[in-house]
């Protein structure tokens, strides 16, 4: 097929017609033009419903589906490669990928992988509560024997054993 046609020549193909239209800066497939040309506006406007088209037509044509189909972009989607085309399939793709996060998420959540801020939280006060109630205990704990006591080292031997106990793993400190 011989690439310069003269200017009489016909279109036989929406193929040849979708090449036409692109050469002079407009790109639709042909299977958009399969449906453009069967639109009510099209014939309206004096072009044919199928081929032969005369090259002639190309630039009205072009100019024709650039203005009337752009107003209607939003509810027509004639072509699948236009750009709205592509924001929604964006759009989808990003909402996917968001949505893969949130399962990948749940899934460590539910492994044990990970705890949910609120929870980690809760089990944090309780565990500082608990080493509070230890260390406010010291006190009472040691009220007896520090009285009893004269000796230095043995008070602070005493003080180090109370507070190693108010600290211990079982107060859940050394977790956080």
């Amino acid at each position: 097929m011989a690439k310069n046609k003269p200017i009489g020549a016909q279109i036989k193909s929406l193929r040849e017609l979708s090449r036409a239209l692109a050469h002079i800066g407009l790109n639709r497939s042909h299977v958009a033009l399969s449906r453009i040309v069967k639109d009510h506006r099209w014939a309206g406007r004096g072009f044919a419903s199928h081929a032969p088209w005369p090259r002639a037509q190309v630039p009205k044509m072009a100019n024709w589906i650039k203005f009337e189909l752009q107003e209607n972009r939003n509810t027509e989607n004639f072509d699948g490669r236009d750009e709205l085309g592509r924001a929604l399939r964006s759009a989808r793709l990003q909402m996917l990928v968001a949505r893969r996060e949130v399962v990948k998420l749940d899934m460590e959540i539910l492994r044990g992988e990970m705890v949910l801020r609120e929870q980690h939280e809760i089990a944090t006060a309780k565990q500082f509560g608990e080493v509070r109630r230890r260390m406010m205990a010291i006190p009472r704990m040691l009220r007896h024997s520090i009285a009893d006591t004269t000796d230095p080292e043995v008070v602070e031997r005493l003080l180090r054993e109370a507070f190693d106990y108010a600290l211990s793993p079982s107060a859940g400190w050394r977790d956080i």
